[in-house]
């Protein structure tokens, strides 16, 4: 390929042509005609030395090579934008973006619903998009700018993000109201005579941090159920003898249908943090996000 005939207009045409997979969508986003996009395709053709879209019934289907550019293109354009405005000044009263932030459904409750809320005030034309967080491809969505921000606990992020803690979480343990083994003064062993439910974000397991923890005392527990979402327990043991443990700070806002007792488990606690990539660690609507959900935690922590 000759670099001197790449410019930016055709490497983001290339872009929109691949999410959308159709000239006139994509002469749509980028406000051109249906006969300047054909023309930028076919120089792109043969930049790349391949067909990048091939036609078929409806649309256009992109080869293994424009899907294995797509990537890429997406995180260098991000890096090109990051270099053009890394040195303005950002005014969330006007701007118009849309952030996507990952989380589970917990921090979703806890933390993002605050943030919106406050957002709307501060930023009425910002948009926010909530993701379902996947640690796996985390690393990899954050530098691609598929997703601008993740909330988590940063033991479980990769070590080439970087991160701020926003508080520290403990787990309270809760049960059906009046269960009858719920006590105010639970002991470990009281803990592991009980049925419980144990959160898995990723949906295939049945053991978490709290089982390596109870085998240093030498004990185990009965673990009947797994789910991938903590907004999922309350109604699991609303009317079962099923308890599990919880962040105190969701347990705060269930009604009093629930019996909510101390932590029997010593060491349990957790950090909260924002996690992000370093290729947007200077752009400063990002920059301001961060401040703002740091902020708003400050104040409602």
């Amino acid at each position: 390929m000759d670099s001197k005939k790449v410019d930016l207009n055709l490497l983001q045409t290339l872009v929109v042509l691949l999410e959308e997979c159709n000239v006139t969508k994509a002469s749509d986003r980028l406000n051109l005609s249906q006969p300047a996009v054909s023309t930028q395709l076919s120089r792109l053709r043969g930049l790349f030395d391949d067909q990048l879209l091939v036609p078929i019934h409806k649309g256009m289907l992109p080869t293994a090579k424009a899907l294995a550019l797509l990537p890429e293109l997406r995180a260098a354009m991000k890096l090109v934008s990051n270099v053009l405005v890394e040195h303005q000044d950002f005014f969330p009263e006007t701007a118009n973006l849309t952030f996507k932030v990952a989380c589970t459904d917990y921090l979703q409750l806890v933390v993002m619903t605050e943030v919106i809320r406050r957002l709307k005030i501060a930023a009425p034309n910002i948009k926010v998009v909530l993701c379902h967080l996947k640690i796996a491809t985390l690393a990899a969505q954050l530098q691609q700018s598929e997703l601008d921000l993740a909330l988590m606990s940063p033991e479980c992020g990769p070590d080439s993000l970087r991160f701020k803690t926003l508080y520290q979480e403990k787990y309270v343990l809760i049960g059906r109201k009046h269960h009858p083994q719920l006590t105010p003064k639970m002991t470990i062993t009281d803990y592991v005579k009980l049925e419980h439910i144990v959160v898995s974000f990723e949906g295939n397991s049945t053991s978490t941090f709290v089982d390596s923890i109870l085998q240093q005392y030498g004990v185990s527990r009965q673990v009947m159920t797994s789910v991938p979402s903590f907004l999922l327990v309350p109604e699991l043991v609303r009317n079962t003898e099923l308890v599990a443990l919880i962040p105190a700070r969701q347990a705060s806002k269930l009604g009093a249908d629930f019996t909510l007792v101390e932590n029997p488990i010593p060491d349990c606690a957790f950090d909260v943090a924002m996690v992000w990539h370093e290729v947007q660690h200077q752009y400063p609507a990002l920059r301001w996000l961060r401040a703002f959900i740091s902020q708003t935690m400050a104040e409602v922590c």
